[in-house]
């Protein structure tokens, strides 16, 4: 794999896998037809997994729930893997790739935390377990930031600057953001015993009503 695949692949793995939601301020400039549609094909409302290989399913208590635990680990691995590539790289080059890392990192910490926050309230079925599995969720991105600023203590200086700047609303705009990419993914989407959203219809439709709405 190429140095440049390799940077590519740490920051992705930030995020993979991940559990998450559309935001319902996502459509709320829909109207309400457009909105139970969407909920009632199970677009909203609806709590997602994506697994480490890019693949979209609903979730599925149990089995997403280990694959959520095992974030930590494969997060600690990304810590040897910067410090490997420190070695590699010239001071310029790896201070780029650090950069872009942890602006990865606090986006998807703060992302977590908010769908921490707000999953009762806008998931269909809730649970203990589910809200169990998305404080793991957080507390892992959470824990891998400590240990990144323990062995890179020049980030923490980069976090308050970048802390100060930024606004609920900016974070809320950026998750947005990102969910709307996730759900390109929808191509991959797993039916293994799920009620999916897959068929070409319903992909047209969502992305037309949903990822390209105007911010």
């Amino acid at each position: 794999m190429s140095l440049n695949k390799d940077m590519q692949a740490l920051i992705d793995s930030i995020r993979l896998p991940v559990l998450f939601f559309l935001p319902d301020k996502l459509v709320e400039d829909e109207s309400d037809d457009i909105k139970q549609q969407l909920e009632d094909i199970g677009f909203i409302k609806q709590l997602f997994f994506l697994d480490k290989d890019n693949r979209v399913s609903n979730y599925k208590e149990g089995i997403d729930d280990y694959a959520i635990l095992e974030k930590q680990k494969l997060l600690k691995s990304n810590i040897f893997q910067l410090l490997e590539l420190k070695s590699k790289l010239d001071s310029k080059s790896f201070d780029y790739l650090l950069t872009n890392y942890n602006n990865e990192l606090k986006s998807w910490l703060w992302s977590s935390q908010w769908l921490s926050d707000n999953a009762k309230h806008q998931v269909k079925g809730y649970s203990k377990v589910m809200q169990s599995t998305l404080k793991t969720q957080k507390n892992a991105l959470r824990d891998h930031q400590l240990e990144l600023i323990r062995q890179f203590p020049k980030l923490i200086r980069f976090i308050n600057e970048e802390e100060s700047k930024e606004t609920i609303n900016n974070r809320l705009k950026a998750y947005n953001s990102k969910v709307k990419k996730l759900g390109s993914n929808t191509n991959n989407y797993n039916n293994n015993n799920r009620v999916l959203l897959t068929e070409a219809d319903a992909d047209k439709y969502l992305l037309k009503t949903v990822f390209n709405i105007k911010q």
